[in-house]
């Protein structure tokens, strides 16, 4: 496969590091309340995340014992060990998966689970990488979950222009591993991403296992910032709050990196708690379970903000897809041709997804 190598940037927008806004307040709009942690507690269940970022400070003591760091990977300086050298991939990951109720630092969606996080760096120190780097972050995470089934979260707190069919084909694997995505949206202000897609967020119009996170901000309203999408965009999570970054300081961020975050956190628990959940059934208890909400009706697919203590608490039975399934095609194109198989719906609000090729050449 030949294509253009993108460029990909993390989706934070920092602001001043004391602006006084604590981690509580998105908790309460997203319903992160104590009964919530309770649950959370429970879900001891082992599972990991596959952070794909600017890596990680894995020396923070919030952190330290939560990152595996054995299995760490740096696409961008082609070794082992992906220490942040810039902030964003610790503060995203530390929205995730924070140690909680540890009397030191902030709490997190996640912390109080039996969850894991495996550091995959595709940006640099100064918060780009490619299509490329990411695409090998993709794979990487892959070739983990088929060896290890307890990795079941992608956290991809980044995005960009053009459309990268590699990055694309490799999520859909990720979907056969039962493995789910969670991408941010993107911050350009407003922008239509039905129209001017971002990716790889833009590929949850496509693949069912991709959750595309807009941002709500710290008073409760759709955020400024956020990029929305009433097909592309699945639903919005809070996307300001305070996170650390490099050298355990603390600082206020705001940004669609935090809002997917917080749904990977959730994701996790439900995962920790249903290990026999597969990921169409987690993403679907994920958006049934959302708020929602007039101002977010043509914004994103499910018109919801995402509910945490909902997400985790309540039962919600995902409908069971209609399945088009080729056993066998014969085709002879002599020395070259091209083979279209096309799929159409009378529902224009389907969503119709092909995964799971399995191509035989027979000379």
């Amino acid at each position: 496969l030949v294509e253009p190598n993108y460029l990909r940037e993390a989706a934070m927008v920092p602001n001043d590091p004391e602006y006084p806004y604590q981690v509580q307040t998105p908790f309460s709009y997203e319903n992160v309340t104590s009964e919530y942690f309770d649950i959370a507690l429970q879900a001891q269940n082992e599972v990991w995340i596959a952070h794909l970022d600017t890596g990680v400070d894995y020396n923070n003591p919030d952190l330290s014992d939560k990152v595996l760091t054995s299995l760490g990977k740096d696409f961008v300086n082609n070794d082992n060990d992906p220490i942040d050298d810039h902030g964003h991939g610790t503060g995203t990951a530390g929205f995730i998966l924070n140690k909680t109720n540890n009397g030191f630092g902030l709490a997190s969606i996640a912390g109080l689970s039996n969850s894991m996080l495996v550091s995959v760096k595709v940006l640099g120190s100064d918060g780009h990488g490619t299509s490329a780097q990411v695409t090998s972050g993709i794979n990487y995470a892959l070739q983990l979950a088929k060896i290890y089934p307890q990795l079941r979260v992608v956290n991809m707190s980044l995005g960009g222009n053009g459309a990268s069919i590699a990055e694309r084909d490799g999520l859909a694997q990720l979907a056969l591993q039962n493995v789910v995505v969670s991408a941010g949206a993107g911050n350009d202000h407003g922008k239509d991403n039905d129209v001017n897609p971002f990716y790889p967020a833009s590929w949850a119009s496509v693949l069912p296992n991709v959750i595309s996170v807009a941002g709500i901000d710290w008073q409760g309203n759709v955020a400024e910032y956020t990029n929305f999408g009433p097909k592309s965009v699945t639903m919005f999570a809070p996307g300001d709050g305070s996170t650390f970054v490099l050298n355990q300081q603390l600082a206020g961020g705001a940004g669609t990196s935090l809002s997917c975050a917080g749904v990977s956190g959730i994701v996790a628990v439900i995962c920790a708690l249903h290990p026999e959940m597969d990921a169409r059934q987690v993403v679907w208890q994920v958006t049934a379970s959302a708020t929602p909400r007039t101002d977010l009706l043509g914004k994103c697919r499910t018109g919801a903000m995402l509910n945490a203590l909902a997400a985790v608490t309540g039962s919600f039975q995902a409908p069971n897809p209609d399945v088009v399934s080729v056993v066998k095609v014969k085709w002879s194109a002599g020395n070259g041709g091209t083979l279209t198989i096309r799929v159409t719906s009378s529902d224009p609000d389907a969503v119709i997804t092909a995964i799971g090729f399995d191509a035989t050449v027979k000379v």
